[in-house]
């Protein structure tokens, strides 16, 4: 049943110019993905570092007005340990982001190494099967 299919598939070069069409689709809807994924990544990161950095500057102003009542003793003191953890802090969602995108753009990749082998088959398998009912018919004929 698949070799006839397979043989009405090579006899029908729409189908196979259709399945060719359909894999080219299917790769660029994947870039098309991927370059979205890309974006949405980059943005998300913006927005953390926006949103950290305002954070930082709130508790800054906090401090220093706080500062105003207490010893310079303790507001250096607090001043360190705030920034010692805002550092740390933007560093981790840094890294934490930076290993997603390169995550998914590693299984992006494999995707695309998929998809284009896939392509190669499917065009190897098509030409095969039009050589061998090539063959078979003018044996036949």
């Amino acid at each position: 049943m698949a070799f006839s299919s397979s043989i009405k598939t090579a006899l029908n070069p729409e189908a196979v110019l259709s399945q060719t069409s359909t894999n080219f689709r299917n790769f660029s809807t994947v870039v098309v993905v991927v370059v979205v994924v890309v974006l949405v990544v980059v943005v998300v990161t913006v927005v953390v570092v926006v949103l950290v950095v305002v954070i930082v500057t709130v508790v800054v102003v906090v401090i220093v007005v706080v500062v105003v009542a207490v010893k310079v003793v303790v507001v250096v003191v607090v001043v360190v340990v705030v920034v010692v953890v805002v550092v740390v802090v933007v560093v981790v969602v840094v890294v934490v982001v930076e290993v997603a995108a390169a995550v998914l753009v590693v299984a992006v990749v494999i995707v695309f190494v998929v998809v284009i082998f896939v392509t190669i088959i499917t065009t190897l398998v098509a030409v095969v099967v039009a050589i061998q009912v090539v063959i078979v018919g003018w044996y036949f004929w």
